[in-house]
């Protein structure tokens, strides 16, 4: 075997060394750097689902908008006063739900506000279902002066509102139960978000729902198409295209 020779397969298989690891160099931090944007963009479109979850919750005309199922007024005490039950699906008035007179008790934090609240909102969980609600003060015609009393304004987390959610973002959006999300997807109830990659093609985003007292009762998901991971796949396969008809053809420059 003379030098010649010697040298040209050394440099062949350096040169093929050298591709392997650029390959395996790019694969790592290209796609992995595709892969951190796609989780900060399934992030921020969960968080849009969230402050529009919210919304709904704050403001007592979007609810008003949007159909209440349980309106009731308390004194200063949190004693019922009146409270009103409808059933939509119905169409009629029912009986109001004796476990939200069990967590709205006389007395509860829900009747206790600090100098800059106007109002206690949030999620509950009764067997009824799901509901968004929000406990504000009631005041004089001038809103000054201390509170009068208390009013509640409840609905119940359906179908109808994952629906207003989807058309407000414009995302496919749904509610599961917090076990069932656990259960499924593997998911921490203790982190507020989380992104799980069903396919190549496909990755949910989840928002984890707590309630007034902080504890898990749903969990809002979304499905996304996985449009950067697709770009950032292509276009590493694209360099790598490249960068190998050029080796090679460096490869047949030197056997010439």
């Amino acid at each position: 075997m003379n030098i010649r020779f010697k040298v040209l397969t050394l440099k062949l298989i350096t040169t093929g060394f050298l591709l392997v690891a650029f390959s395996l160099f790019s694969k790592t931090f290209l796609i992995s750097g595709f892969k951190e944007v796609e989780q900060e963009e399934v992030l921020s479109n969960t968080e849009v689902l969230l402050e529009t979850f919210n919304s709904m919750i704050s403001l007592p005309e979007t609810m008003k908008l949007l159909n209440l199922d349980y309106f009731a007024f308390y004194n200063l005490k949190g004693e019922v006063i009146s409270q009103r039950s409808y059933d939509r699906s119905l169409s009629k008035f029912t009986a109001f739900p004796t476990s939200i007179g069990r967590i709205l008790q006389p007395g509860s934090k829900f009747f206790s506000f600090e100098k800059d609240e106007v109002s206690h909102k949030g999620v509950l969980k009764i067997p009824e279902g799901l509901l968004m609600f929000s406990v504000r003060p009631v005041h004089n015609s001038k809103s000054n002066g201390p509170p009068k009393g208390y009013v509640l304004m409840a609905r119940t987390v359906g179908a109808d509102v994952a629906k207003k959610i989807s058309e407000i973002t414009g995302r496919s959006v749904s509610f599961e139960s917090p076990s069932a999300a656990a259960q499924l997807h593997g998911i921490d109830l203790q982190k507020k978000f989380a992104h799980i990659e069903v396919s190549n093609d496909t990755m949910l985003g989840m928002a984890v729902l707590t309630d007034f007292f902080n504890v898990p009762v749903s969990v809002i998901k979304t499905e996304l198409p996985r449009k950067i991971m697709q770009i950032g796949k292509a276009s590493y396969s694209k360099t790598m295209t490249f960068i190998t008809t050029i080796t090679i053809l460096i490869a047949l420059v030197m056997l010439h």
